[in-house]
């Protein structure tokens, strides 16, 4: 049985694959994202799996990879192990680690980050986004220290929050965070804030202020009838959900984070937006959550496979 096979079937642990940048120079994690490192292992038996595709460095990486799980305390860990890869593009680095993921058929994807904005950020998170948006299976991304933190409190560790449009993909995305999170039996907040679409916002005719008005009452009667939706959907999975609704017009990912971090959730879930237009003109909803963020996020792009039945 060869090393792969076994990764597979030596039990039914969720594996959860952490790959790790090896041109990130700083590879330390904040205390909340620790904390739910060890909780994976607590409460999901899960198998933590280090990996990072540096063939010319594998060495020297493995070792500064030891070091540094030690440093943290993270003796759960299975390996390090580096993965091959000819090519050490971002695209094809990424790339490999979706195709190890769905080979040893991980439940999740770990990764680490700093936030951030600007050119830096597209230079250094580029590895990150890639991995989120063309991955197939569920994304974490832990947070880094930051100079400005948000609030933590280690108790009672059991409080998530998931940020919905209230679309359809969406709906998809927060059942299989249901899933994700349930033993946890921790409390669910669904967040929903209420923002203007990428047309309205483009508008240089001044029609959209005639036109707001209109648009804002028949979005809160839409909101009213799919949020008793979702708590439906929640309440046929066994979940009781607070609901959670925000009006601002702008900066919806920064908001989310906001949210997060006011009611000292673990984790935040997310259905990663795939319209191009709006994507590249706006940043989606989830792009601008993550160069904002505050504490872990949880990624789910149009690449989600349906949840068995």
């Amino acid at each position: 049985m060869n090393g792969l096979s076994q990764l597979k079937n030596e039990d039914r642990s969720p594996i959860f694959v952490w790959a790790i940048d090896p041109n990130d120079l700083d590879w330390s994690l904040d205390l909340r994202s620790l904390s739910l490192l060890k909780l994976f292992k607590k409460n999901l038996g899960a198998r933590l799996l280090p990996v990072c595709v540096a063939d010319k460095l594998s060495p020297i990486v493995t070792k500064r990879m030891r070091e540094f799980l030690a440093k943290n305390k993270v003796d759960f860990a299975e390996g390090p192990l580096t993965l091959h890869c000819e090519s050490q593009s971002t695209q094809d680095r990424s790339a490999r680690v979706i195709a190890f993921a769905e080979d040893v058929n991980a439940a999740q994807i770990i990764l680490a980050s700093r936030g951030g904005d600007g050119p830096k950020r597209w230079v250094n998170g580029s590895f990150a986004e890639q991995v989120i948006e063309q991955s197939s299976v569920p994304v974490i991304l832990l947070q880094r220290p930051t100079e400005s933190p948000g609030r933590f409190d280690e108790s009672p560790l059991n409080k998530f929050l998931f940020a919905t449009d209230f679309s359809d993909p969406s709906m998809k995305s927060l059942a299989a965070f249901i899933e994700e999170i349930r033993p946890f039996d921790g409390e669910l907040i669904v967040y929903h804030d209420l923002g203007l679409p990428a047309a309205l916002m483009m508008d240089t005719m001044g029609l959209a202020s005639a036109v707001t008005t209109e648009y804002l009452q028949d979005q809160k009667e839409w909101v009213a009838k799919r949020s008793k939706e979702c708590q439906a959907m929640c309440e046929s999975l066994g979940v009781q959900i607070r609901l959670l609704l925000e009006e601002y017009p702008d900066r919806i990912g920064w908001h989310i984070n906001q949210a997060a971090a006011q009611e000292n959730v673990l984790l935040v879930g997310l259905s990663l937006s795939s319209h191009p237009f709006e994507s590249f003109y706006f940043g989606s909803t989830a792009r601008g959550a993550l160069t904002t963020q505050r504490v872990p996020l949880w990624f789910t792009g149009p690449q989600l496979q349906p949840l068995p039945n």
